[in-house]
């Protein structure tokens, strides 16, 4: 149950981040398609981790060539005419590249939300979605609980704060779900992998019901 929960806040962590980052970045005719370039980005990330994973039995042989194609898919984003064919760098991509970074974090620093979301930033977005679907993917084939649904949490609440304005009672109860559901994915998780408590006489101690989690979640997500 504990597993099931944490999926599905990490679902609704990483659709309540997506959102958050629409109040950030415009969006409209003759601007790229943002949330189909990020959507793509987690959605692979964690196909190529899983991929990987099946085929590679070497951990760091896995990270190494997980962090190629990430370094493969931020440059296709923020400088493919500079690529040969479309795949290799070439000699103007140094110069691109640098070009395009020092325009993004002039945008990230001081721009006023919500900016037009040029190739610079919408590759280093593309490169937190490309971790988060790895993180993902991860979490499924067996990984800790916490991998589905913290690092969408983190990225929403770095985007909360970018966005100057309030988000009102909506966001504050999407968010209190959203944190509820993983204060209870992590307790009942927990609590499914521990044994049995006993006293000091070796009597088993009456177990911890899951409703007792959920409480407790939604206490905090009220707080």
């Amino acid at each position: 149950m504990g597993r099931s929960l944490g999926q599905l806040a990490g679902i609704l962590a990483f659709v309540l981040a997506l959102a958050r980052l629409g109040r950030l970045l415009q969006s409209g005719p003759g601007l790229p398609q943002w949330h189909l370039i990020l959507i793509a980005s987690a959605f692979l990330g964690g196909v190529v981790w899983w991929l990987l994973g099946q085929l590679i039995p070497s951990r760091r042989l896995v990270l190494a060539l997980y962090a190629i194609g990430a370094v493969a898919l931020f440059l296709r984003i923020i400088v493919p005419d500079s690529l040969i064919a479309g795949v290799l760098p070439s000699l103007d991509t140094p110069g691109a590249l640098m070009a395009e970074l020092d325009t993004a974090l002039r945008l990230i620093r001081r721009g006023i939300p919500p900016i037009v979301p040029n190739e610079g930033v919408l590759a280093l977005l593309a490169l937190l979605m490309w971790g988060v679907g790895a993180l993902y993917s991860w979490a499924l084939a067996g990984g800790p609980v916490a991998a589905f649904m913290v690092p969408s949490i983190v990225l929403y609440l770095q985007f909360a704060i970018f966005d100057r304005i309030p988000g009102g009672l909506g966001w504050m109860a999407a968010s209190a779900l959203t944190l509820g559901l993983t204060v209870t994915a992590l307790a009942v998780d927990r609590g499914a992998g521990s044994g049995r408590a006993r006293d000091t006489d070796g009597r088993p101690m009456p177990r911890r019901s899951p409703a007792l989690a959920v409480v407790m979640a939604a206490l905090l997500g009220i707080a």
